[in-house]
């Protein structure tokens, strides 16, 4: 199933249906067995084991709720939802694509698909199997194959395989005409900042019509500057497909400053684009001459409750190893070592364990910034190879050994502009962590594979030494805010003082701290650490010659 934005452009809608009227829609059928429920139509139509999201009205098939029966081996009599009569030989010139929005889990065996009939609702034939989707979901079918009839009908099928099943969503269906050739530019993806020398000029775009899209002829600008044009060749995209197109001539951008880059499409396989009022995107890149070291965070979220955990703990060890600046934290959750802050995080990003975020950023082709351990190695080397425009350092750390208090300086310094709700933060972080009874004691399934690190450690591993624990994070989860203004110019300093009681029982000669600036948004996607670093909470106790405010050794440093 390809996942789209929406189709834009030169289209012309054949069929739109919301399901926010009278139900069926007029024209619209319904096929089930007897005495099957099949289709309904409402707002809450989910069950236990079939949870449909919110979505206004919609159409479901719940096969939890009435064991439905919906794979018989007559065909005619499956759970179809049926459109009425289309005639799409107007459009033969063109393309027609069908859209709509669907929740299909397949936890329990049922699967959704989408039918067409070209003699009228007769004979059936499957031209979509759709893929599993616990969330409203954005499909899209080309119908394109069908203009030669008059007599189209597309169905819905919930198939529950024979069992009692979960069920089948849909919503939003929309039936369009789409031009032959249309290209979107959707963005342009050279980075938001960029070092002074020659960068490539990339974007990525979208097949807005029903041909192949095979070539395109593209044009870049870098402020005042002239138009660089260039073909593009080798290119196999579908309808609704997005690529990412690499202008072959590289832009030199001379010194430091912003610079605006425009790009468009200015032809589609040799020939005119049907719609180019989409066809130009433009992007500010800030240009560095001083690039300040990337420290990627990673966060992960395990528990000792959590017996694959271990794993997690093995995963975390690989990238430390590999990735010289890395810093990694361990949020806990539901034991002796979780904090309300840390859950505060693993309830807004985290959906299973052990599980984490690097810098709180969403990759490409992910809906949160949630990543399992098979991808922390990967993450964070992507996100090495950063340039950001913010250097942090720790100004300067005390502890009194008699109060107990910890007073922490964190610093930022913009090598670059920015602009946003940028906050500082300061977190604690320990190591060797140990404690008796299931707070402290690690579940461990790895127990029995004979080819893993904790093989024969014992399930539960008793006196399980835990490293880089979060024990506070003195900005809350989501930092300080008031401390750097909404619009940053390069050489701007900002520091802010964090002070905060260790409690007894927790040891300071195996604490760090790390200094944070990161990124704050409504949407919780877009909160990302920007830069960090990490030094010794107590440097007397860490280093001999390790003075306060001397953090050679642990800050960034320019490049």
């Amino acid at each position: 199933t390809m996942l789209w934005t929406a189709i834009a452009g030169a289209q012309v809608v054949i069929l739109a249906e919301d399901f926010e009227g009278a139900n069926p829609p007029a024209g619209w059928a319904l096929s089930q067995n007897t005495p099957s429920v099949g289709w309904q139509f409402g707002a809450n139509l989910g069950s236990e084991y079939l949870p449909i999201p919110g979505h206004t009205i919609y159409a479901a098939s719940n096969d939890d709720a009435y064991d439905d029966g919906s794979s018989t081996l007559n065909l005619a009599d499956r759970d179809r939802l049926i459109t009425p009569v289309l005639d799409l030989t107007p459009y033969s010139a063109t393309g027609v694509v069908l859209e709509f929005a669907y929740v299909q889990p397949g936890t329990y065996g049922s699967s959704g698909s989408v039918e067409v009939s070209t003699d009228g609702g007769t004979t059936w034939n499957e031209v979509e199997a759709l893929t599993a989707a616990a969330d409203w979901t954005n499909a899209q079918v080309d119908l394109s194959a069908f203009t030669a009839s008059s007599t189209v009908r597309v169905a819905f099928r919930h198939n529950d395989g024979g069992n009692w099943g979960d069920g089948f969503a849909i919503d939003d269906v929309i039936i369009s005409s789409v031009p032959g050739t249309d290209v979107s530019v959707d963005e342009i993806t050279v980075a938001e900042y960029v070092a002074v020398g020659p960068i490539d000029i990339s974007a990525t775009i979208t097949n807005q019509g029903s041909i192949v899209v095979t070539s395109v002829n593209v044009v870049y600008q870098v402020d005042s500057g002239p138009g660089i044009p260039a073909t593009i060749n080798g290119l196999n995209v579908g309808l609704g497909e997005s690529v990412e197109v690499v202008h072959p001539t590289p832009y030199h951008f001379a010194s430091a400053g912003e610079s605006e880059v425009e790009f468009s499409v200015v032809g589609v396989n040799g020939g005119a684009d049907a719609d180019p009022s989409d066809n130009l995107a433009t992007k500010t890149i800030g240009v560095l001459t001083l690039v300040p070291i990337k420290h990627v965070v990673l966060e992960v979220h395990t528990g000792s409750w959590c017996g694959w955990c271990p794993d997690g703990t093995v995963r975390m060890d690989e990238v430390e190893e590999s990735v010289a600046n890395v810093i990694t934290v361990a949020v806990h959750n539901g034991d002796g070592m979780d904090i309300p802050d840390g859950n505060t995080i693993s309830g807004t990003f985290i959906g299973g364990y052990p599980s984490g975020t690097v810098d709180r950023f969403r990759f490409d082709g992910q809906s949160g910034v949630e990543g399992s351990r098979n991808s922390w190695l990967t993450r964070v080397n992507v996100r090495a190879g950063h340039i950001v425009p913010v250097e942090v350092s720790i100004v300067g750390s005390t502890f009194n050994e008699f109060t107990r208090e910890l007073e922490v300086e964190v610093g930022a310094e913009f090598v670059g502009s920015a602009a946003g709700d940028l906050r500082l933060n300061c977190w604690v972080v320990e190591d060797s962590v140990t404690g008796s009874g299931s707070d402290y004691d690690q579940a461990n399934y790895l127990n029995s594979d004979s080819g893993h690190p904790f093989f024969g450690a014992g399930n539960p591993i008793i006196g399980f030494e835990h490293n880089r624990v979060l024990r506070a994070m003195l900005g809350g989860p989501w930092g300080t805010a008031g401390i750097i203004p909404a619009t940053v110019a390069p050489g701007q300093t900002f520091s802010h003082i964090y002070t905060t009681t260790i409690p007894a029982g927790q040891n300071v000669a195996k604490m760090t701290v790390v200094g944070m600036v990161s990124a704050h948004n409504a949407d919780v996607n877009r909160r990302e650490i920007i830069n960090a670093v990490e030094a010794p909470a107590s440097p007397s106790i860490f280093a001999d010659g390790f003075e306060i405010g001397d953090v050679s050794d642990w800050s960034s440093a320019t490049q």
